[in-house]
């Protein structure tokens, strides 16, 4: 009975998370398209199918609901919750990870004064909330309580929205962030003091109060700083050993996570949230050369986790609670009035600090989101006691409003290209090393020798974007920056390495140019292009779907191979031809590389070009034939002539393949040769298409 209860149970976990995923996902989704954090869609996709909702509605095998309500301290099985807490330490490490403790020191004194104005005011307003709002004595520990939650920020939000726009390592980005981990990390102090507090009662006097609650902030303060420094004083070591775990291509994330989880899990029991050990680990490893490695290789966990953080934290709130009147209220004015405190609290000190009135709304607006500290926060206060259920609605009604206003706000002031800075000393020059080749292909050249470079050197490469050539190269405290556009090869760094940048890019030429000329002087063997004439392939390609009559000249009448390629180049289709010059030179310095010419009469002439919109091609039949240094030696007298824009995928050499195929074939050759008219040598490609039953037509992508 045991055995089947323990199987039930499992099944039903198993279920749950893996329908909270995809909901928290959808909504997630949903939430970015309207332009809104997706922490805010899966918090009220929590919401909905939480148990004081959907979650509670009996279905077949769930006769208590899905997410049943559960009847202890929690509104959901610890198993479900336990899945939330280590979700809460996946995504404060990574949020830490994205932090250049090296930027933040450079900046301490301009982050310093915003973040205690973000402080003081939001937490003089936190703690009269309560007494004027909520009816609580001033000596209350809620009073307290609040105060703190009106200090905390949500640095989940700041760092999506910072990152979207690439705005993380700006003098604004980096003083929010800094700031934000002040205020946070006060905020759980006040945490730590508050739970003390509940302890004593009413009665006790100021001196024992007092002796109760200073060990408890000295405590809590001590492991905090004590334990920040520990792990920022070992860090390069900590990632040397990471990287000894295997080559440093492949490090792995896990043990970077697993102390994550240790330090997260001492800071819980000396009284300091989780969160905030998770959050010392990762920016402590942020300025180690493995970091791009370990956030690349936690996405996959990050994925996982987060998203059902967000969803369970919505599963706590009850929605007929926070649609009662007076509580949505208290919620709203909550949110507006502490958000306000953020907004002059941090940004009147910005703006007296080095920044203008952009650079000082950004910092302001950058704090008014509350997040998971919050929610965090208010959770642990609704199961100790210390605030009802109602309360807790509060808080999270406070949370959504300040998201709801905050975050659509900060997002537009961020994504403003206008800089924040009014004092030209904050601004670090970095030393940009850039040069223009001539075509994409040296570029690629070029950007393989770079890369192979630096790796040999002992760098960490490592690919910031997928779409994009963009490249992060790092080696203890030395990064760079590399990017490819088109044919622009660019480095950047600090001014302090201008030397190394330009003598790796002067190095990677003289290398690259030594290879180049080599390969001029190398033939292409001639055992590989009779290969390429004479290989066995598939015919399954729909050639006659890129004929008309008008690609068709029937017979032609050239006496070179240059005439015929610009006799062809004129057949080519109008709508796709955005400069038949630059297509005849470039077959024309492709049919110089080597000859196009196959066998049995054939010849490609071909070319890759920015001389044309989508592939194309066009067909001249010469009966007497045209030297194309083919394969046999003979003379060409079937001659197709294809066109492939450079930077667009297309089945270039598909075509180039199937064709071979196709005219090895007697029957087809000679139907062709035998054509007197344009229709007929469409016909006798359209013909030989009908045999190939089963294949997928190229129709959609001929008009890429």
């Amino acid at each position: 009975m045991h055995g089947t209860e323990l199987t039930h149970q499992l099944a039903q976990l198993l279920l749950q998370i893996g329908a909270l995923l995809v909901v928290a996902k959808i909504a997630g989704i949903m939430a970015r398209k309207i332009g809104l954090p997706t922490l805010l869609g899966e918090v009220l996709a929590g919401v909905v199918v939480g148990p004081y909702a959907l979650g509670s509605l009996s279905l077949p095998g769930f006769e208590h609901g899905f997410f049943p309500l559960e009847t202890g301290i929690l509104p959901i099985s610890i198993e479900l919750y336990a899945f939330a807490a280590v979700g809460a330490v996946v995504h404060i490490f990574l949020v830490g990870l994205e932090t250049d403790i090296r930027s933040l020191a450079r900046l301490k004194a301009v982050a310093v004064r915003p973040a205690m104005g973000g402080i003081i005011l939001p937490g003089i307003v936190g703690a009269v909330f309560p007494v004027v709002v909520l009816g609580y004595d001033f000596g209350n520990p809620v009073v307290l309580f609040f105060a703190g939650i009106s200090i905390s920020t949500s640095l989940g939000v700041q760092a999506r929205i910072l990152s979207d726009y690439h705005k993380l390592d700006t003098p604004e980005g980096r003083v929010i962030m800094e700031s934000s981990l002040l205020q946070d990390g006060l905020a759980i102090t006040i945490l730590a003091i508050t739970m003390a507090l509940l302890s004593f009662d009413g009665e006790s006097d100021a001196a024992g109060l007092f002796a109760g609650t200073v060990p408890i902030f000295v405590q809590a303060l001590v492991v905090w700083i004590v334990g920040f420094a520990l792990v920022i004083g070992f860090a390069p070591q900590i990632a040397n050993v990471l990287k000894r775990i295997g080559a440093p291509a492949a490090v792995a994330a896990i043990p970077a996570l697993a102390l994550a989880l240790l330090f997260s899990g001492s800071f819980e029991l000396a009284g300091i949230a989780s969160i905030i050990g998770a959050y010392g680990v990762g920016a402590a490893l942020s300025r180690t050369d493995v970091v791009d490695l370990i956030q690349e290789r936690m996405r996959p966990v990050a994925d996982f986790f987060v998203p059902l953080l967000y969803a369970i934290l919505g599963m706590f709130i009850d929605i007929s609670v926070i649609l009662t009147p007076h509580v949505l209220f208290a919620g709203i004015l909550f949110a507006l009035v502490s958000g306000l405190a953020k907004l002059i609290g941090s940004g009147i000190p910005a703006l007296r600090g080095g920044f203008n009135l952009t650079g000082a709304l950004r910092i302001g607006m950058g704090t008014v989101s509350r997040g998971e500290v919050a929610l965090i926060m208010g959770l642990v206060g609704d199961a100790s006691g210390l605030i009802s259920p109602e309360r807790f609605d509060i808080i999270a009604i406070m949370t959504i409003t300040s998201i709801l206003v905050g975050s659509p706000l900060f997002s537009a002031l961020t994504k403003l290209e206008k800089s924040g800075r009014s004092d030209s000393s904050m601004e670090v020059k970095p030393a940009v090393v850039s040069l223009d080749v001539p075509n994409e292909e040296i570029a690629d050249l070029v950007r393989g020798g770079l890369l192979r470079s630096f790796a040999a050197d002992g760098y960490i490469v490592h690919r910031l974007e997928l779409d994009k050539l963009l490249y992060r190269i790092r080696r203890d405290n030395v990064t760079y920056t590399f990017t490819v556009k088109g044919t622009r090869i660019e480095l950047s760094g600090d001014s302090q390495d201008e030397g190394v940048l330009k003598t790796a890019l002067y190095e990677t030429l003289v290398h690259v140019s030594d290879r180049v000329s080599r390969m001029a002087q190398m033939a292409v063997p001639e055992e590989i292009r009779r290969g390429a004439a004479e290989a066995k392939g598939r015919d399954s390609m729909r050639l006659g779907e890129y004929l008309s009559p008008t690609q068709v000249r029937v017979p032609l009448r050239v006496e070179t191979r240059e005439e015929a390629i610009e006799a062809l180049a004129a057949l080519l289709p109008a709508d796709a031809v955005l400069d038949q010059e630059l297509v005849i030179a470039d077959v024309i310095h492709r049919e110089q590389q080597t000859g196009t010419g196959m066998e049995r009469g054939l010849a490609i002439p071909h070319a890759k070009t920015d001389g044309v919109s989508r592939m194309v091609c066009a067909i001249g039949i010469i009966p007497d034939g045209i030297d194309f240094q083919a394969v046999d030696q003979k003379l060409s007298n079937i001659v197709v002539l294809l066109a492939s824009p450079k930077n667009s995928k297309g089945p270039h050499l598909q075509f180039l393949a199937a064709l071979v195929q196709r005219l090895r074939r007697d029957e087809v050759r000679e139907a062709i040769l035998a054509s007197r008219t344009p229709e007929e040598v469409v016909d006798a490609f359209n013909s030989t298409d009908a045999t190939n039953q089963g294949t997928r037509p190229f129709r959609a992508r001929r008009n890429q």
